[in-house]
């Protein structure tokens, strides 16, 4: 049966590389992906790449586990040294984007990087990724320069979440959809400003209202207690989660 969802993905994959990312003729476009990538997807980007007159290169490495969730193949890792852009699309883990040598090139400035991991194609082509990318831009933007050099972080939200943690001295990273530079990094579809907690210095409550990573929406708020920058305590009412399970 024809697929025609292809064509909303060549028209994203298109308005990402040609316009957030400024790809130019002649630069070389690296798309890593694994063996449960939406190949619409990738096979979009690939299209997108020429369309702007880049190169591009698709590499499919295995999909990973937890024992090496930040391991590429070492053939990927030498490919990363040539690309312009790197795109990441594994599906299965974040291994595309959490690899040691990429954080290096970027702060390197040797390349500009987006993240699509972990996303289905209606991430990718619908809802978020609908939105006016210049002004998430404009609000992380704004959210940096509110973080930028602080010493510590209290959050609290109307759900319950009461939450302390000491803050990184390191400028607040912006993946807020816009990548065009070397060193920058984007994500897709979503906008993020982050700021690392001093390891081990997050206390406190978190309670999760909305969508859980390879889970889904809770029925009801799932209640997170931390001690020492590790959950010690899991309160919840699902399928999933028993209430007041201990977490070692």
């Amino acid at each position: 049966m024809e697929d025609n969802r292809i064509i909303e993905c060549i028209e994203r994959a298109h308005y990402i590389l040609s316009n957030l990312m400024a790809v130019k003729p002649g630069e070389e476009v690296l798309i890593a992906i694994d063996p449960q990538t939406d190949m619409r997807m990738a096979n979009a980007m690939a299209a997108a790449a020429l369309m702007c007159g880049a190169e591009y290169n698709v590499s499919m490495m295995p999909i990973r586990g937890k024992d090496k969730a930040t391991i590429f193949p070492k053939t990927l890792e030498l490919a990363m040294e040539a690309c312009d852009v790197f795109v990441g699309m594994t599906t299965a883990s974040g291994a595309a984007i959490y690899n040691n040598r990429l954080k290096e090139l970027m702060n390197e400035k040797k390349l500009r990087e987006v993240s699509i991991c972990l996303r289905h194609i209606d991430n990718f082509t619908r809802g978020g990724a609908l939105a006016d990318y210049e002004a998430v831009y404009a609000d992380g933007v704004k959210l940096q320069a509110i973080w930028r050099g602080k010493k510590n972080a209290h959050i609290t939200t109307p759900a319950g979440t009461d939450l302390y943690m000491e803050m990184n001295d390191m400028e607040p990273i912006i993946e807020c959809g816009i990548a065009r530079n070397p060193g920058d990094a984007m994500a897709w579809s979503d906008g993020e400003v982050s700021l690392g907690p001093v390891i081990g210095t997050t206390h406190g409550k978190l309670v999760i209202d909305g969508p859980i990573c390879y889970y889904g929406c809770p029925t009801i708020p799932v209640e997170l207690k931390i001690e020492g920058g590790r959950i010690v305590e899991v309160v919840a009412e699902t399928q999933r989660f028993v209430k007041k399970s201990a977490v070692r």
